[in-house]
């Protein structure tokens, strides 16, 4: 169990989901984060696999929260044969579900089939050597009108399980911006929907961690000219005077102190009721300024370091 810390925050005075919610435990996620206060209760399941950890003080620790949200765990699957569509979302609890894909013609599996008299039937097909390939887009494109009936304006990734003839003309009509580049490689047809979500979610896992090996790389170059660093203290001024733009940290990083208002970090021998972890509130300084804050593993981090940030442009 990760139990958070502190005191009233901005939520207090809510009902917690465990209030009330007869299903709150039919989920089984990996941790869970408790905000207690004089005022109410809340809590939440977390999918991250957090250490056992207590604190009190003058406010809400929401270094586990942060540490949830990097990865969130969710995103959509798509598996799709010939007259055979699912979609299934991932849950951030490690739960999933098949959503139902409305609008979609009865007859959708026509539209791969040909005909005995060359296709020439009350349905119009393409001729010639073209057709295969005409007919597989138009089928792609009207499966794809109702996946975006779903989950168009979502910022949740959609991983592609289709099979071989079908893979190469869904992604050639895909409009979606958060298709996976890489898909699940074994036909969909053979998949239960818990096979589904297994493979959907080591795709999501490969592909966050390329998202992290490009942001380093980046890092590497913006540190060259002087827009990026690993060192605390100057990312905490940075932080505070609202210049950073992504902020990376360990998220085992237990260094508690202060930091004032304008930046200047004092580390803590030991936490106490007037400290707090130095990573978590440079975080949260971050966040209210409009900066993208991620909670990583260590390894994920530059030159073995705790703690890295990329600076906003002067300009």
């Amino acid at each position: 169990m990760a139990t958070s810390r502190r005191g009233p925050g901005p939520d207090h005075g809510r009902r917690g989901p465990a209030r009330g919610r007869p299903d709150f435990w039919s989920t089984q996620a990996r941790s869970l984060a408790v905000f207690v206060s004089p005022l109410g209760l809340r809590a939440f399941r977390l999918m991250n696999n957090l250490r056992a950890h207590s604190g009190v003080g003058d406010r809400f620790d929401a270094g586990p929260l942060i540490r949830a949200t990097t990865f969130a765990h969710s995103g959509f699957v798509l598996a799709l044969t010939k007259g055979s569509v699912r979609l299934l979302v991932l849950e951030s609890d490690a739960s999933c579900h098949e959503v139902e894909l409305t609008g979609l013609p009865e007859d959708l599996g026509l539209e791969l089939q040909t005909a005995d008299n060359e296709g020439r039937m009350d349905r119009q097909r393409a001729d010639g050597a073209l057709r295969p390939k005409i007919q597989r887009r138009d089928y792609c494109s009207t499966v794809q009108e109702a996946v975006l009936r779903q989950i168009n304006g979502s910022s949740h990734p959609l991983v592609l399980a289709a099979s071989p003839d079908l893979e190469p003309a869904y992604r050639e009509i895909n409009t979606y911006r958060r298709l996976v580049e890489e898909g699940i490689t074994a036909n969909p047809a053979s998949l239960g929907p818990d096979d589904l979500a297994r493979r959907g979610r080591d795709v999501l896992d490969r592909n966050y961690a390329a998202q992290l090996a490009d942001w380093r790389e980046q890092f590497g170059t913006l540190r060259a000219h002087g827009r990026a660093s690993a060192k605390l203290r100057e990312i905490a001024k940075a932080a505070t005077a609202g210049q950073v733009d992504v902020l990376l940290f360990d998220l085992t990083a237990e260094r508690e102190g202060t930091i004032d208002e304008y930046g200047n970090v004092t580390p803590a021998d030991e936490p106490s009721a007037h400290t707090y972890g130095l990573a978590d509130e440079v975080a949260a300084r971050v966040l209210r300024t409009g900066g993208t804050v991620k909670a990583v593993r260590g390894a994920d981090l530059p030159d073995g370091a705790r703690i890295a940030a990329t600076f906003r442009s002067a300009s």
